[in-house]
């Protein structure tokens, strides 16, 4: 798959799926950066979501962040807020100890079994929902 088109005289073509993904990450950067640039300037926190969905942070990372967002094992998020830029980094401690967790444990009604903070969270519905009868 190939999209040619032109912008201001340069002509750009995407292509393949690589391509699209590229010009989808610039487009949420260019999102981001336009949304915190139309803020007044002593209201800018450059950092946020877009659309409700989206994280974006453009401060500069700090090592807590860093820490938080790829190695938290005091964390269950799998999927956490980028440092710096667009979208979502992957705590490697919590996915680590989810994958041990689902290793460790006698077999159950089957996948997706959620962890026993899951049914804290969500009430007894979800497990009494996952074991057959």
């Amino acid at each position: 798959m190939e999209i040619e088109f032109e912008i201001g005289g340069v002509e750009v073509e995407i292509n393949g799926l690589k391509g699209i993904a590229t010009l989808l990450g610039f487009g949420l950067v260019t999102w981001a950066l336009v949304r915190e640039l139309a803020t007044p300037s002593e209201k800018r926190q450059w950092h946020g979501q877009l659309g409700g969905l989206i994280p974006y942070d453009f401060r500069l990372p700090t090592v807590d962040r860093m820490v938080n967002a790829y190695c938290d094992p005091e964390s269950d998020r799998v999927f956490t807020d980028m440092p710096f830029g667009v979208g979502w980094g992957i705590n490697v401690a919590g996915l680590v100890r989810r994958i041990v967790h689902s290793c460790t444990q006698p077999p159950s009604s089957g996948v997706g079994e959620p962890l026993a903070q899951d049914h804290e969270r969500f009430g007894d519905t979800r497990r009494a929902a996952a074991v057959p009868p």
